[in-house]
């Protein structure tokens, strides 16, 4: 093992010594939020699920591989944005060509692919959100970033006998899932307010266990969480502008799609039909409507 990989695995172990006992679980969530500018045209939320153990060998790995081409971390954004990287002379991205950038990607997406089991993201087109969503609905969701953050909680609770059958029926604290966001002073506190609601409103099983905030540079993992929602919602774009599916062998296909990538996106027909169910709650029982309207 090299000494980057050594380093970072105990950074790793020390960033989660800070939790006490109950919310070391070994279940730990790491997402990041991609198309929150106000320019995407799709927004999305998601992040890779593994074992506590399993993140701990994937920092070591990830880091031999960020040390192999010289790049002290990787923030998607930056990376896919050449025209960034030729304006930035210290860029650690700069005069790569294009078959160096390919295998820097495939060989971060292995290291990914092989020490999680999941990855689960969220996806809303803006303006759909927009055009569809009653104004009482979006008075009480709050724009549409909002409504993917939900969506994500929500696919975790729903997709969770699928990932995880084992931990049937009992959850105990070591079996429930830790949410490690990165820290954004914007979204902070909606964040928490929305983790909290789905948890008391919708996990009848308890399977939330706690929610924290740290940066790419702190929590390694939180670098693949933003790879894997940065490269959905491309997808998912290229799909909607050009029809074009994710080839076989590309970095979606190292990232885990087609296999362990749970994907969910909600375009003008999914946003009516849950407009539609809501806007009856709604009618029937004004003042708790909310409650259960994801049902």
């Amino acid at each position: 093992m090299s000494a980057d990989a050594k380093t970072a695995r105990a950074e790793f172990l020390e960033f989660a010594s800070v939790f006490t006992e109950e919310l070391m679980m070994i279940v730990r969530f790491y997402v990041d939020e991609s198309g929150t500018d106000g320019r995407s045209k799709v927004i999305a939320v998601g992040g890779y699920i593994s074992r506590r153990q399993e993140w701990c060998k994937f920092c070591g790995r990830w880091s031999e591989v960020l040390a192999q081409y010289k790049v002290p971390f990787l923030h998607t954004v930056e990376f896919m944005n050449e025209e960034l990287i030729d304006l930035n002379p210290s860029s650690p991205y700069r005069g790569w060509d294009a078959a160096k950038r390919e295998q820097f990607i495939l060989d971060l997406g292995k290291v990914a692919r092989e020490h999680t089991h999941y990855a689960v993201v969220s996806l809303v087109g803006r303006s759909d959100y927009n055009t569809v969503f009653p104004d009482f609905l979006k008075q009480r969701v709050g724009n549409p970033y909002y409504f993917c953050l939900q969506g994500f909680f929500e696919m975790v609770l729903d997709k969770w006998n699928l990932m995880y059958p084992e931990h049937r029926p009992r959850y105990t604290k070591e079996r429930r899932a830790s949410f490690v966001f990165e820290k954004n002073l914007e979204f902070n506190a909606t964040i928490i307010n929305m983790f909290n609601s789905v948890s008391q409103f919708k996990d009848h099983d308890h399977r939330m266990g706690r929610i924290s905030f740290s940066d790419k540079e702190e929590a390694i993992p939180l670098q693949a969480a933003d790879l894997i929602t940065y490269r959905m919602r491309k997808v998912v774009t290229q799909k909607l502008e050009h029809g074009k599916e994710f080839d076989p062998g590309s970095w979606d296909t190292a990232l885990g799609a087609g296999d362990i990538v749970i994907a969910q996106y909600h375009n003008a027909d999914t946003l009516k039909e849950i407009a539609n169910r809501v806007t009856e709650k709604w009618k029937k029982d004004p003042e708790n409507w909310w409650k259960d309207a994801g049902e």
